[in-house]
């Protein structure tokens, strides 16, 4: 095994024996994603994951807006939350990635989302259609039109350019 990928739910509830897990990768030399929604990710779960190597620590921000990330998310302060985790896995010095869900929404708000994750100290930006199951099944309007989704990736094209060498 080469490469490990971590998600869940959320794979840090796991505590202690979350690093029982990846010792037994990392004694074997693979390396890590870790997917998260942030909670957990306090100074000690990032000094402790700095032992291992990662190609990448993934976070979930879906807008610049913290009410609207909140509503998105169904849980008021978790945009503060994972914010916070971000910062945190920057100074760490882990590779943060930050994943977007693409909503209708936000595509006017991309260009100040893509420099919240830069400032944030995110080395890549994820982006992500939503997919028509869940809670989307039943809120169409977080859903994309197929103009909506050719204007998201013109800009998202622009941004990449403007980011390359950030």
């Amino acid at each position: 095994v080469f490469q490990c990928t971590i998600s869940g739910g959320e794979p840090l509830l796991l505590g202690n024996g979350l690093f029982e897990i990846m010792d037994i990768f990392h004694n074997d030399g693979s390396s890590f994603v870790l997917i998260s929604n942030g909670f957990l990710l306090d100074d000690d779960y990032c000094a402790k994951l700095t032992k291992y190597h990662f190609q990448w620590l993934q976070l979930s921000i879906d807008s610049i807006s913290p009410d609207r990330h909140d509503a998105f998310r169904g849980l008021k302060g978790c945009w503060k939350k994972v914010t916070e985790a971000a910062i945190r896995v920057s100074e760490a010095g882990l590779p943060l990635k930050i994943a977007i869900s693409s909503t209708p929404e936000e595509i006017q708000y991309l260009d100040d989302f893509f420099e919240l994750c830069y400032q944030l100290g995110a080395s890549s930006v994820v982006v992500g259609d939503i997919m028509p199951s869940g809670r989307s099944f039943e809120s169409r309007n977080i859903l994309m039109s197929k103009e909506q989704k050719i204007e998201f990736y013109k800009t998202i094209l622009t941004l990449q350019k403007k980011y390359a060498s950030k």
